[in-house]
């Protein structure tokens, strides 16, 4: 008797098994690669958000002791970008340290309105600069797209040339 419920149960056990869906696929959202000017410009705006949540509740402490990550972020932001972008972003940048400064010096004061009023400036800022590197981007990637497409087509009419007209 017991040789026959053990056959029974593993095929039971067998038949449940490969019934149930077993692990689920996670959802693969497009990830920005934390090191890419796009990556470093969410940490920029999300670390901001923190820091305005924090002048919000009046932890004063918290804004003093970490306002100086949005300026090192703000520099690899900087790091990340190529010639014409650094000509334009130059200004908005050196915008957004010197608002850090007067935020890291409001907060270690505990003065509320213009710990809330810097954190709302680098909000308009990073938006701002958000928009123009953005924009920038979507002009060069026609650019560089464009270029390839000539490089393709003269590439091609090269090797027809070549080999229709060999001698």
């Amino acid at each position: 008797m017991r040789c026959k419920v053990q056959p029974i149960a593993f095929v039971v056990v067998c038949i449940a098994g490969l019934s149930l869906p077993g692990c689920k696929k996670s959802d693969n959202t497009a990830q920005t690669n934390p090191h890419s000017l796009d990556g470093v410009m969410d940490q920029i705006i999300q670390h901001v958000g923190l820091l305005e949540d924090a002048a919000k509740r009046k932890d004063f402490k918290y804004v003093h002791d970490y306002a100086y990550y949005v300026k090192n972020l703000a520099q690899a932001l900087y790091s990340h970008l190529d010639d014409e972008q650094k000509a334009q972003a130059k200004q908005p940048l050196a915008d957004i340290l010197k608002v850090v400064n007067q935020l890291d010096a409001a907060s270690g004061r505990k003065h509320e309105e213009a710990t809330l009023a810097g954190t709302q400036r680098l909000q308009e800022i990073l938006k701002d600069l958000d928009a123009q590197l953005r924009q920038g981007r979507k002009t060069s990637s026609r650019q560089r797209a464009s270029s390839r497409k000539l490089d393709r087509t003269s590439f091609g009419s090269n090797l027809f040339i070549q080999s229709h007209c060999a001698v």
